[in-house]
């Protein structure tokens, strides 16, 4: 199974019976299920419910903690991920015509949740990110709230250059 490029909003879900669903769902049987299975197709189907956000409400439902782990200790590739942020960043999420479904949100956040692992690839994105991203400022919380200052060390003339 292939990842869709492009996201439909609402994302359609699967059967909460199946691995898909369940991931999509934030079942936490599922979560088990595909930390058992640990293969390919686990790592799509996870993949999946990153770049085409199934949360039918993303302010109620948080998945980034759980895809973050899965992610970690499935070694997701990261590169898809990073793809999505740094091709649909909103520029300006207030502006007529904003596409709230190309929204990089979701794997944004499982970056954060990566890069507080100790995964390298994730933290060097979001670094960057902070030079440029839209949500600069989401990012530099999200590394930074655990306390660990180094992730986020040396960002403050990042920052400044901003303004």
């Amino acid at each position: 199974m292939s990842p869709s490029v492009e996201p439909s909003w609402p994302t359609p879900l699967e059967p909460c019976d199946t691995l898909h669903g369940g991931l999509q769902r934030g079942r936490g049987d599922a979560v088990l299920a595909a930390l058992e299975r640990a293969d390919d197709e686990a790592r799509a189907l996870l993949l999946d419910c990153i770049l085409r956000d199934p949360r039918g409400n993303q302010q109620d439902e948080s998945r980034a903690v759980a895809y973050g782990e899965l992610a970690w200790t499935l070694a997701l590739d990261v590169e898809p991920l990073v793809e999505r942020v740094r091709t649909c960043d909103p520029t300006d999420e207030f502006s007529e015509g904003a596409d709230y479904r190309r929204d990089a949100g979701l794997a944004r956040d499982v970056l954060c949740e990566l890069a507080r692992r100790g995964h390298r690839r994730a933290l060097e994105v979001l670094r960057d990110y902070v030079a440029w991203g839209h949500r600069w400022n989401w990012v530099l919380r999200g590394l930074a709230e655990d306390g660990d200052l180094e992730r986020v060390r040396g960002l403050d003339e990042v920052i400044a250059r901003r303004f």
